[in-house]
């Protein structure tokens, strides 16, 4: 009646547990509602991936970031690094895209990593109205997308970390 376990399918079963607990701590979303919160703020479109493309001081103005807290975005963004890098020439991770100039670009275009399909065919362009609902829950606003993270649940968390992006990808502009 009961199989004999060896200890590599032991060890095995072990990581993934492992794995799975670290991506799904406190901060796992919860199930995805139509009325999410972030989707009824004026600077996001009732279709994320319709919301104007802006310049980085632009957004960083908007009221949702006046009140951000970029210490505490670098902290969340703790999350992403083994998968992501951020700065101008930094190489693609084996897991994911470096995230350099992404506000305002078309997901899974970068040269040098290979997407999903499903983000391929998305038709997302990058910016804070759809990394918000890309982070609420990778895989419920890009079904079939390879990304390995349940998302951040605390609305407040992921507002940090979208200026802390803004301000770590977006290239200066002369003014």
């Amino acid at each position: 009646m009961f199989q004999k376990t060896t200890p590599l399918a032991l060890v095995a079963a072990l990581a993934g547990i492992t794995l799975a607990a670290g991506c799904s701590r406190d901060d796992a979303p919860p199930p995805a509602t139509a009325d999410a919160p972030a989707a009824q703020e004026a600077e996001i479109a009732r279709d994320p991936r319709e919301a104007e493309v802006l310049s980085g001081a632009e957004y960083l103005a908007l009221p949702r970031f006046a009140n951000a807290d970029m210490q505490r975005g670098e902290r969340v963004f703790l999350q992403c690094r083994a998968c992501h890098t951020l700065g101008e020439g930094e190489p693609h991770r084996p897991a994911g895209p470096n995230l350099w100039g992404m506000f305002g670009s078309v997901a899974a275009e970068r040269e040098g990593f290979s997407y999903s399909d499903a983000l391929r065919n998305s038709g997302v362009v990058w910016t804070p109205a759809t990394m918000e609902e890309w982070l609420v829950r990778p895989s419920s606003f890009v079904p079939g997308n390879r990304m390995a993270f349940a998302g951040i649940r605390r609305e407040e968390d992921r507002t940090n970390l979208i200026a802390y992006l803004i301000s770590e990808t977006t290239p200066a502009t002369a003014d």
